[in-house]
């Protein structure tokens, strides 16, 4: 058993999609932070295409411009929407201008029908919020992050 341990502790890394949000967001935490970060989508929806669009979002694996263009796709590694910075994850559903306009609007509009004023950061909206009273709020967030990527907006 001692072996084992030995084994699995020289073994076992931290993935790397883990790593680099981490690097991204300044976090310390550990597989537990991870494990509930990557089950708040089965809480939130049974629908396929869902969780797999989010599976994509949490591993990095999800295709933006700069990935494209690396591999030939696509001739800019621009974003879509605003042609001025390379579209990354973060770019694409925080840090451009266009996206964080919608996410401003969803922000009024919450706090509008609900008289609660949800704060959300950059982390809550590419990850998810980490609180059971926010399933739908995840699930929200989720399907505007689906339509951005898909170019519906």
């Amino acid at each position: 058993k001692d072996f084992y341990n030995i084994f699995i502790n020289q073994i076992w890394r931290k993935p790397k999609h883990e790593m680099k949000w981490e690097k991204e967001f300044n976090l310390e935490v550990d597989s537990n932070w991870w494990k509930t970060k990557n089950s708040l989508i089965f809480m939130v929806t049974n629908d396929i295409q869902i969780r797999w669009f989010k599976y994509r979002i949490m591993r990095r694996i999800l295709a933006t411009n700069t990935f494209l263009c690396k591999i030939g796709i696509t001739d800019s590694e621009s974003c879509t929407f605003c042609n001025e910075y390379p579209e990354t994850l973060n770019h694409l559903f925080w840090e451009c201008e266009y996206t964080s306009e919608i996410w401003e609007e969803i922000h009024e509009w919450i706090k509008e029908l609900s008289e609660i004023d949800i704060y959300m950061n950059k982390m809550d909206i590419v990850i998810g919020k980490q609180y059971k009273c926010c399933n739908i709020l995840n699930l929200l967030l989720c399907l505007v992050k689906k339509h951005i990527y898909r170019k519906d907006v």
